[in-house]
């Protein structure tokens, strides 16, 4: 029986996944050459896809697939296989109803998905998107926003910017809390308020990311930015609300030098920004005023 896929050769693409998208894709193209029936990598292309903003084209590949995999002697009903390729194309096909502002469509797939067995597990991960399009429609009370306890869907319903400020707390310096070599957070120095209103500026360019459900990813390039794992990194992550210059949060990443960014490097003042760490006496003594 002749091989219709190659795990290793898939597992080498998913390495470069999320850091290469442009390559990835090439390398999928190839593998699909040689692999045309390999129906369950399909959602993975269609993701980087949808990410880059081809939702066109992913929701044209998306009604191909489906209907060869229906067909195919390597997919069964009751496969895991098949469950779980139902269920990442479930995951692609919300995306692209929210970032296409069909709001009812997606509402009411979501709802399908729900009385699905096989996408139960997808219609537990919609969640965001619900809230999302019932907001969008019009169903959601805006006053009901202190009483809600997840941050994303606050800043859904009604924005705003303290709340922001005080979530990206955590990935700011402060000489007291970055005892945990497992952090991630800006430099000393960071020029945090301007970097915003800049980001701000630019979100809306051609070097939009769809990563996400209800958001869109941008990433920048600082040099010398933050610490991710006690490394210095040179980008910056920033994620907001879909259509929007409404920040859900900002960090520094180790991903960015092969992922479409801005250069925000001319906003570095000499000096400004700071990378050395103080020793453990320095932390005691500023601690204690000593």
């Amino acid at each position: 029986m002749q091989k219709y896929y190659d795990v290793l050769r898939f597992r080498s693409i998913m390495d470069i996944y999320s850091i290469n998208i442009v390559e990835a894709m090439k390398r999928f193209d190839a593998y699909f050459e040689e692999y045309p029936e390999d129906y369950s990598s399909y959602p993975y292309y269609i993701n980087l896809l949808i990410t880059i903003g081809k939702f066109k084209k992913a929701e044209e590949l998306m009604g191909k697939i489906e209907s060869l995999a229906k067909i195919s002697s390597t997919f069964h009903v009751d496969d895991e296989k098949m469950k779980h390729f139902k269920y990442k194309m479930a995951m692609c096909r919300a995306r692209i109803l929210v970032f296409e502002n069909r709001y009812k469509e997606a509402l009411d797939f979501c709802r399908d998905c729900g009385a699905d067995p096989d996408l139960r597990d997808a219609a537990d991960d919609l969640g965001a998107i619900i809230f999302y399009c019932r907001n969008k429609l019009g169903f959601m009370r805006k006053e009901i926003r202190p009483d809600i306890k997840s941050y994303l869907f606050r800043q859904v319903l009604v924005y705003n910017e303290a709340d922001l400020l005080d979530h990206i707390k955590k990935h700011l310096y402060s000489e007291e809390e970055q005892e945990d070599v497992n952090t991630c957070f800006f430099v000393q120095g960071f020029p945090i308020q301007e970097v915003l209103k800049e980001v701000k500026k630019r979100i809306s360019g051609k070097n939009t990311l769809y990563q996400e459900f209800i958001s869109t990813t941008h990433y920048f390039k600082f040099d010398g930015c933050g610490r991710v794992d006690n490394k210095i990194v040179n980008y910056f992550k920033v994620v907001a609300i879909v259509g929007t210059s409404d920040l859900i949060t900002i960090y520094p990443c180790r991903e960015g030098e092969y992922l479409p960014h801005d250069d925000l490097s001319h906003l570095k003042k000499e000096d400004d920004v700071k990378v050395e760490r103080p020793s453990q006496i320095d932390k005691f003594r500023r601690r204690y005023g000593m």
